[in-house]
C-alpha cells in the first residue's frame, strides 16, 4: 500500500507573508515621507529591510 505524505503548504506561505509585510512597510514609508514625517519613514524602511532579509 502507498502511504500519503502530508504536504507542507504552510511553509511556502511564510516567505510570501514576510515579503508582503516588507512591501507594506515600504509603502508606509513613502506615505510618511510625503506627509513630512521623515523619522517614521526611516523607521519604516528599517522595518522593511528586516522583513525582507
Amino acid at each position: 500500500m502507498t502511504e500519503k505524505i502530508p504536504s507542507k503548504r504552510g511553509i511556502y506561505l511564510l516567505p510570501s507573508v514576510l515579503t508582503t509585510f516588507g512591501m507594506f512597510a515600504g509603502f508606509y514609508s513613502i506615505i510618511s515621507s510625503i506627509n513630512g514625517e521623515f523619522t517614521i519613514a526611516a523607521i519604516s524602511i528599517m522595518i522593511a529591510m528586516m522583513w525582507d532579509t
